[in-house]
């Protein structure tokens, strides 16, 4: 073997290790900085859970954001931030996010019932209208069961507000959509009769 072949292996040899020393140290970096990752954005959804069902929403949505650039497909985060948002009378910006929860195929009452309310804030009963009755078509069981236990809380104790409100509101809007079922129904046999004669 000649002395250029010998010092072209030893060369060819340091370059293997150096190649799999830095390969090894990349590695190394990547996953601590992956599992420091994971663990920051653990905590983070933690707080940010802990606002938002706090009802500390101003403090919750900069959390809330942060979360969404790790995962912007996630209906949850994208229902949680819109909700935030409606609760602080960003109505607009509310629709925005709790559209693109819907938009991901994900039939979510929370969503259209917050549209609704939102498009109800910003005075468009029309679009209100279009998301409750959504919601309502596609979870009336849940509606029933939802207003079945706040009789029961509210009768426990009448003196919660929230408990109050939410049935009040449950109420005027399951009241909404049977007055509609009722003259959807009235017209469509008044057209059938006009139609026989």
């Amino acid at each position: 073997m000649s002395n250029y072949s010998a010092i072209g292996l030893v060369i060819l040899f340091s370059f293997f290790c150096l190649c799999s020393t830095t390969v090894t140290v990349r590695a190394w970096v990547l996953t601590s900085h992956h599992q420091s990752t994971s663990a920051n954005i653990s905590q983070l959804e933690k707080e940010a859970q802990t606002d938002y069902y706090s009802g500390k929403y101003p403090q919750a949505i900069p959390l809330l954001n942060q979360l969404l650039k790790e995962y912007p497909m996630n209906p949850k985060l994208l229902t949680m931030l819109g909700i935030s948002e409606n609760e602080v009378s960003n109505f607009t910006t509310a629709i925005s996010f709790l559209k693109r929860a819907l938009n991901i195929g994900h039939k979510n009452i929370t969503a259209l019932i917050g549209i609704g309310l939102a498009f109800q804030k910003l005075e468009n009963s029309s679009a209100a209208s279009i998301y409750f009755e959504e919601a309502i078509k596609h979870n009336m069981r849940y509606f029933a069961q939802a207003l079945a236990n706040l009789d029961k809380a509210v009768a426990i104790n009448p003196h919660d507000r929230d408990a109050v409100n939410i049935k009040n509101l449950l109420t005027q809007i399951l009241r909404w959509y049977y007055n509609k079922q009722q003259t959807t129904t009235a017209a469509t046999m008044k057209n059938d009769i006009h139609i026989g004669h």
